[in-house]
């Protein structure tokens, strides 16, 4: 299976999200073949209404979600590639740049930093 970023797969997430889940891989695609594990976000169908920092997606085609969700920056954490199952889609360039707007967010990372290296 060919894993990228901002790739859609189920996941058997560690810890208190332990049954398998729709995950958004999040590490670039350089680094993905050269470790053991990967960084992932899960997603949940819980509705938080907490957008600043878990961004909802919409079900699609290109996204293979049945169901709105949210994704949990909140939760991003690294998995084994062996926990990884089937991929069920990718996100589109507006959800994948929301997730990464919620990064910035629950970071704290200033959006300065990006304007100043434009």
């Amino acid at each position: 299976m060919i894993l990228e970023l901002g790739g859609v797969y189920t996941v058997a997430f560690p810890g208190d999200l332990k049954k398998p889940r729709p995950g958004i891989l999040l590490q670039a695609d350089e680094f993905i073949d050269d470790h053991r594990t990967v960084l992932m976000c899960p997603l949940t169908t819980y509705q938080s209404h907490a957008s600043f920092f878990r961004p909802s997606i919409a079900p699609s085609d290109q996204n293979g979600l049945e169901h709105p969700s949210e994704v949990m920056v909140d939760k991003i954490t690294p998995v084994k590639k062996d926990v990884i199952g089937t991929r069920i889609g990718s996100l589109g360039s507006a959800e994948l740049g929301a997730v990464y707007s919620a990064l910035i967010n629950i970071t704290g990372i200033p959006r300065s930093i990006f304007k100043e290296r434009s």
